[in-house]
């Protein structure tokens, strides 16, 4: 497992918040911190993490669930596949919201069949 951080200037890498690998399996890849969440799911299925989140997922995909500074919550979700499709994330933080958030993306056909579908959610 791996984290990626795109834009960490030097300065930036000592107060990184190095993640803890929470799973590194043949079908879930993930690392997670307490404002960072990065699962790299290889076929459906559930993630416990810590703090008593969990990620579902019904289809294969990359998910990134992540607060930012203003409190929201992004979840941005990648189709590897690169297939036209819908993958519905389950995301239980009660750190973001009361209830579970469930959503749905829309990947299209065509070159952009696996771009990331990014949703951002205030704290409920």
């Amino acid at each position: 497992s791996y984290v990626v951080a795109p834009g960490l200037k030097p300065a930036d890498i000592a107060a990184f918040q190095s993640p803890t690998i929470v799973s590194n399996s043949a079908t879930i890849q993930a690392i997670a911190t307490s404002d960072l969440v990065q699962v790299i799911f290889w076929k459906a299925g559930s993630l416990d993490l810590p703090n008593q989140r969990k990620l579902t997922v019904d289809l294969p995909c990359m998910v990134q669930w992540r607060r930012s500074t203003n409190n929201k919550w992004t979840l941005a979700v990648g189709n590897p596949t690169h297939r036209a499709g819908k993958v519905t994330v389950r995301v239980q933080d009660s750190t973001a919201s009361v209830k579970p958030i469930a959503t749905t993306f829309t990947f299209p056909e065509g070159p952009e069949a696996g771009r990331p579908q990014v949703q951002s959610f205030p704290k409920a």
